[in-house]
């Protein structure tokens, strides 16, 4: 490379990076300098003062540049990017010499992008969704009459193809579309910036200070009106406000993905045709007083873009599925010699950590000393009339909850342990006794489960669709295949497993025996 700028110019890792890459066997070499870097005490420290160096000139170009994207948006002109609606118009000058220069970057409204970026307002307005707009503007046919209504029955011209996205309407892209406020003929620059964290890598960082913010009045860049982008952002704001009051005033209502799961093994299946998440909804099964619902496994995909999205077309229940991954695990995964090497790994931790603590339990007595004073001085002050007696009496009890738990770990710890062959043996035979009854014990606790899976699964779980209305499934753990392709079943002489999804008017989906 030309020389170290090139690489990197964060002072904090320079010196690391490139003592990483030295000692793995990479040359270096710089062809501005004409010389290979060697590290040495001197190298290490040249490296570091060089590091300084490019580092602050990186922050002056970052600055400079910040400065000067800034001073084009206070004039109302583009800072960078592509928007749907707009066409980026380069507006060129002359330089000195007479040869052509660009000079800005301004905007310029796409009509017939602009057409549709109104239309999806209207439907909004109307009172339909960002997922149900992504579908009807996608092609869905089972919103033929909305696309008539709002789209003269023409799907619109798809977003830009490129590094980003699938070219596919999404309900996040109608969402953001519905907050720009460049569609109400408002330019906003600043509300994020970038920055590098601690380890240098580069994240977003919301602007704290709204003075920093520019806004600029574009009159002639406004493609939804007044009236029209008024009434979408009342609705948003009464979105809103049902959404807090319905989370008891928590912004962040919404569990932790993945683990907080009320289902086993969302967020584990994968579409096999277009990747994407196979997740839980809920479909009626039956007709007339015994018809019910039934909860089904759906790809995230085809749901939120419409079935042009994805082929995957098969809903099968999820207790079916589940019961099919289970039974696999059951079978690849909870193998008499699986357990005991587990056992004796348990139980190899075990005295490694009794040998690592041998200072602990004369710690956890001292603390336990402690907590006991703190207790009857607490006590002393009630009898004094010292302090509030709320304050102390709460207190007392959570020096009490401390002086148990210290209780019973001192009580561990100084008990012998019980590491023979026959203790292994009871162990080994006590988790067999577990393993037998382990589908209740996953079913009593999911979000504990969920994290057992996570540490189990080498893969994500897929789902192949067949012609024949079946499905078949692939997945790997950290002991070997799950669930295999139905060549690699073949191959070893056995039969691939394959289940039947039914009909939903009616017809029960078959169980795996």
């Amino acid at each position: 490379m030309r020389d170290q700028s090139r690489l990197i110019r964060n002072a904090d890792h320079t010196t690391r990076l490139i003592k990483r890459i030295v000692r793995s066997g990479v040359q270096l070499w710089y062809y501005k300098e004409k010389r290979q870097v060697a590290i040495g005490n001197w190298e290490e420290l040249s490296i570091g003062v060089q590091g300084f160096v490019d580092s602050g000139q990186r922050l002056k170009a970052s600055a400079d540049a910040r400065e000067g994207l800034t001073e084009r948006a206070r004039k109302g002109y583009n800072t960078g990017g592509v928007v749907y609606g707009y066409q980026n118009v380069p507006v060129m000058g002359k330089m000195a010499s007479g040869q052509d220069k660009r000079l800005y970057t301004d905007f310029r409204i796409n009509q017939k992008e602009a057409n549709v970026v109104r239309r999806i307002f209207e439907m909004y307005r109307a009172g339909y969704g960002p997922r149900i707009i992504a579908k009807t503007a996608n092609g869905d046919p089972r919103y033929r009459e909305q696309s008539r209504r709002y789209f003269d029955g023409v799907r619109p011209p798809k977003p830009i193809v490129g590094k980003r996205g699938t070219g596919s309407w999404a309900p996040t892209a109608i969402r953001g579309m519905l907050r720009n406020e460049r569609y109400a003929g408002v330019l906003v620059f600043g509300r994020s910036q970038n920055v590098y964290d601690e380890d240098g890598e580069k994240y977003r960082r919301k602007q704290s200070d709204p003075t920093q913010i520019v806004r600029v009045e574009r009159p002639d860049l406004r493609i939804v009106p007044p009236e029209l982008w008024a009434a979408v952002q009342a609705r948003h704001a009464a979105e809103r406000t049902s959404y807090l009051r319905s989370t008891r005033g928590e912004l962040h209502g919404r569990p932790e993905r993945g683990l907080a799961s009320r289902y086993l093994f969302s967020g584990f299946l994968r579409c096999g045709c277009c990747g994407s998440s196979m997740v839980v909804s809920s479909q009626g099964y039956g007709t007339g007083r015994g018809r019910r619902q039934q909860r089904i496994y759906i790809c995230s995909y085809r749901s939120h873009l419409g079935e042009t999205a994805c082929s995957n077309a098969l809903r099968p229940r999820l207790d079916a599925l589940d019961h099919e991954v289970l039974t696999a695990m059951e079978q690849k995964v909870l193998r008499p010699e699986i357990v005991r090497a587990t056992v004796k790994s348990a139980l190899e931790m075990i005295k490694a950590s009794a040998a690592a603590n041998t200072d602990r339990p004369a710690k956890l007595r001292r603390e336990l000393a402690q907590a006991e004073r703190e207790r009857d001085n607490l006590v002393a002050a009630i009898a004094t009339g010292r302090g509030r007696p709320e304050a102390i009496v709460a207190a007392i009890a959570e020096r009490e909850q401390n002086i148990e738990t210290l209780r019973r770990e001192v009580a561990q710890l100084e008990s012998p342990p019980l590491l023979d062959q026959l203790a292994e043996k009871r162990t080994e035979r006590q988790l067999a006794e577990r393993c037998a009854h382990w589908r209740e014990v996953l079913a009593g606790d999911v979000p504990l489960a969920r994290q057992a899976l996570r540490a189990l699964m080498a893969s994500p779980i897929l789902f192949y669709p067949e012609a024949d209305g079946g499905y078949h499934l692939h997945g790997k753990t950290h002991y070997g295949p799950l669930l295999a392709e139905e060549d690699e079943v073949l191959a070893a002489g056995g039969k691939a497993t394959r289940a039947k999804v039914a009909s939903p008017r009616g017809f029960e989906p078959r169980l795996l025996p």
